[in-house]
């Protein structure tokens, strides 16, 4: 994802493509990080979206990192959720579509887990 860097040498920002995946294991490292209950992340979308949206941005990052990580690759998380913050301030059109898209997937996700569970809990 194309995601806005601040310019070291001046002012202004430049994009630069950051890996961001978004899993179940992204929210428990977010509900963990930000010390809340899984459900709370609902109440958090409603009650403080642009705080939800950079720790999904900056969780999605640590876990991008560590998937990197698994299959080989070497990854140190080098970015933090004040970087997050800024990339979600400066969030451009196509990055933003690419994000609902990736938190629309997740939701999908979730939704055939919980019917799953619920499938399984009548055959019992």
């Amino acid at each position: 994802m194309k995601l806005a860097n601040k310019n070291k040498w001046g002012p202004g920002y430049s994009t630069k493509d950051i890996d961001i995946t978004l899993k179940i294991g992204t929210l428990e490292d977010m509900k963990i990080g930000l010390g809340i209950e899984f459900w709370e992340i609902g109440e958090l979308v409603k009650k403080d979206l642009p705080k939800l949206m950079i720790n999904l941005l900056y969780y999605g990052y640590i876990t991008a990192c560590k998937d990197a990580l698994a299959s080989g690759i070497v990854v140190r998380p080098i970015y933090t959720k004040e970087n997050a913050a800024f990339w979600y301030e400066n969030l451009s059109q196509s990055a933003y579509k690419e994000l609902t898209e990736k938190i629309t997937i997740l939701m999908g996700e979730m939704t055939k887990m919980g019917s799953k569970k619920k499938a399984e809990q009548k055959v019992s």
